[in-house]
C-alpha cells in the first residue's frame, strides 16, 4: 500500500488542512482523499464534496 502527504490549500470555508493517508485496495487516492476531507468538513459543519479542492497535492512518502 502507498502512504501519501495529502495537502489542500485553503478555500473560502475552510483553511488549509494536510495529513498522511494510505491508499487502499479497494480505492484510488483521490477517492480517499475526499473521504477523509469530507469527515474533516463535517467536524466543522460544513456540507460534503463531490470533488477535491483545486491545488489539492499528493506527495508519496513510500
Amino acid at each position: 500500500m502507498k502512504q501519501y502527504q495529502l495537502t489542500v490549500p485553503p478555500t473560502m470555508e475552510m483553511g488549509s488542512y494536510s495529513t498522511i493517508m494510505t491508499e487502499g485496495p479497494e480505492e484510488t487516492k483521490a477517492k480517499t482523499a475526499l473521504w477523509i476531507y469530507n469527515n474533516a468538513r463535517a467536524h466543522d459543519g460544513l456540507s460534503p464534496l463531490s470533488r477535491m479542492p483545486n491545488g489539492t497535492k499528493y506527495t508519496l512518502i513510500k
